[in-house]
């Protein structure tokens, strides 16, 4: 869980790094920062720190042609919290989406009523990404990214465990992609584990707020 950074006010404001590597390379550099207004918007604005290098841009390049992942980076303050544990959050997407999206994007942010960031997504337009056939050299990209900021208000207690669902989905990708897997059954039958929970946390969230508004009238 990160605490915002440098409130002004109600703002929350969070410092965001990125991957532009893999492997023994993979170093974070510091990308923008993501400035929320208050608890009460559904949105931020994402303010970049500078424009994309030349460099920057080949190595997203190369990222995409070895079907490699972009990795962004949420982090408090300090890079570790008081008592010694990375207290980091970070979130991927594969380089060829967004070289193919030409940096346009969408980041989540899934915050507690005391502005505690628990979790961050990330997403792109689903132009398709295919690495072996995507000429790379003839999308030329902007120096600049093109960022929308949601930002989701979370209930108190346990949240679904998202991360398992995107780990598989993104498995099952994969194996549709090289052909070693044929599943023919419903979207439904397939992930019925992963929305049962989000669904059991909506209704509770939702009669938590409802108690309280009762309580508050009262």
């Amino acid at each position: 869980m990160v605490g915002c950074l440098e409130p002004r006010g109600d703002e929350l404001v969070f410092n965001i790094d990125h991957c532009l590597t893999e492997g023994a390379n993979a170093v974070f550099k510091p990308r923008g920062t993501i400035y929320v207004k208050s608890l009460k918007s559904s949105t931020g604005i994402f303010s970049q720190r500078e424009v994309l290098s030349f460099e920057d841009m080949d190595s997203l390049k190369d990222l995409a042609s070895n079907n490699g992942y972009y990795r962004i980076r949420l982090q408090p303050k300090t890079a570790e919290s008081s008592d010694g544990v990375d207290s980091s959050v970070t979130t991927f997407v594969k380089a060829c989406a967004l070289f193919t999206s030409r940096l346009t994007e969408t980041i989540t942010l899934s915050v507690d009523s005391t502005g505690h960031l628990y979790g961050v997504g990330l997403i792109v337009p689903d132009g398709g990404c295919h690495p072996k056939t995507l000429n790379l050299d003839e999308t030329p990209l902007p120096s600049n990214f093109n960022t929308s900021v949601v930002v989701m208000l979370q209930g108190t207690g346990q949240l679904p465990d998202t991360q398992t669902y995107v780990q598989k989905m993104e498995k099952e990708k994969r194996d549709k992609a090289t052909g070693q897997t044929q599943d023919n059954r419903s979207f439904l039958a397939k992930y019925w584990m992963y929305i049962v929970p989000v669904v059991i946390f909506m209704m509770l969230t939702s009669q938590q707020q409802e108690q309280q508004g009762e309580g508050g009238g009262q």
